[in-house]
């Protein structure tokens, strides 16, 4: 926090529920009915906050972001450029940032979006992120509907410092960097550990089963494990089969 939102935290931290919104519509920020901002929280000027929206304690939402209506946010969190749709959930300690969430979707606790030029990230409705799964939108990440990635600790590369770490470039020389986007498609799962690197692209109805090593793209309807991930099974729409799926072995 800089100055000014240690003392707007300082301010709200002793004050009531309506005096927090009163003081954060008076700085800027564009506030809806039956909110709830939770003691230190501070929201600042240019956001959005539609009705119903609750923010837990200690919690910074930051210009550029948009809260949909009955979304919650946990304690201890950071909001930054970021569009959640109506009725998606954030965990604490999450640090968010140059993204947009889809409906009723669940972010748990201790989830990070990060990197180091300019990038997004796009997640769809119904969407879980599982704890302490870090994407980075450097090159950028688009994930589809109905996805689910595992806790604990997933994580989706979009860039690598390989190069430049080889040839032996100052930490503040990008040049060597390279970077390039992340695909998943729509009924997908991810198991907790899972490494995805960039340029990969993995397809609808997939699974990556924990602890796989993404390196290439994953056709529909595929399983994927091992490392580096190998297809294992076919998974194959069976409407006379218990869960609607059959998992075949390839031949």
């Amino acid at each position: 926090m800089n100055r000014r939102e240690v003392f707007l935290s300082c301010l709200t931290s002793h004050s009531p529920n309506f005096m927090r919104i009163i003081l954060m519509r008076l700085i800027g920020a564009n506030i809806g009915r039956a909110i709830y901002i939770g003691p230190g929280s501070v929201v600042m000027a240019g956001t959005t906050l539609k009705d119903g929206v609750e923010i837990g304690r200690m919690s910074c939402v930051y210009c550029g972001t948009t809260l949909g209506q009955n979304v919650r946010i946990g304690s201890y969190s950071k909001l930054n450029r970021i569009k959640i749709d109506d009725r998606s959930l954030v965990g604490e300690r999450c640090s968010l940032s140059n993204a947009e969430i889809g409906k009723n979707s669940h972010i748990e606790t201790d989830v990070r979006f990060t990197g180091y030029k300019d990038g997004s990230i796009s997640i769809g409705s119904e969407c879980y992120i599982g704890i302490g799964t870090i994407l980075d939108w450097s090159g950028n990440i688009n994930i589809g509907n109905n996805v689910h990635i595992a806790g604990p600790s997933a994580s989706f590369w979009t860039h690598s410092s390989v190069y430049q770490a080889l040839g032996a470039k100052p930490l503040q020389d990008d040049s060597m960097k390279i970077a390039g986007p992340i695909s998943i498609g729509s009924n997908c799962w991810v198991g907790g550990g899972a490494v995805v690197y960039p340029g990969v692209s993995i397809g609808d109805h997939t699974v990556i089963l924990p602890n796989t090593v993404v390196i290439k793209d994953v056709p529909d309807h595929t399983m994927l494990g091992g490392n580096p991930g190998v297809p294992v099974r076919r998974i194959v729409d069976d409407q006379g089969s218990e869960n609607g799926y059959v998992m075949e072995q390839f031949k």
